[in-house]
């Protein structure tokens, strides 16, 4: 009846394992590949990774997202433009694309 009792005992603890490792590999995958959502890139740095020109769409990359990763942008002041290379800032997301700002110009939050 012992043996039984310690079979019983390791199956359990067995299972118990089995799923904590599952909920744990489960949760570390959870951050790659998931989509980040517009609003997730608002206020975060970028870089031009195609030129935006003024009153046109260009491409930023956004940390967040990885650097291979391009997103429509255009600039939110009417006639700026940005070179390849600039540090923006990605302010809003309106009509499918980001909307930035230079990245050394203050920006407030109301």
């Amino acid at each position: 009846m012992e043996t039984f009792g310690s079979i019983l005992i390791a199956l359990a603890v067995s299972a118990l394992v089995a799923t904590a490792a599952y909920l744990l590999d489960r949760y570390r995958r959870r951050g790659r590949g998931a989509a980040t959502r517009p609003e997730d890139l608002i206020l975060e740095e970028a870089l031009v990774t195609r030129p935006i020109p003024a009153d046109g769409e260009g491409c930023v990359a956004a940390r967040k997202r990885g650097p291979d990763a391009e997103l429509p942008a255009r600039a939110r002041e009417a006639g700026r433009s940005f070179p390849v290379g600039a540090k923006v800032r990605i302010i809003d997301y309106r009509d499918g694309r980001y909307l930035v700002e230079a990245a050394d110009e203050e920006h407030l939050v109301h």
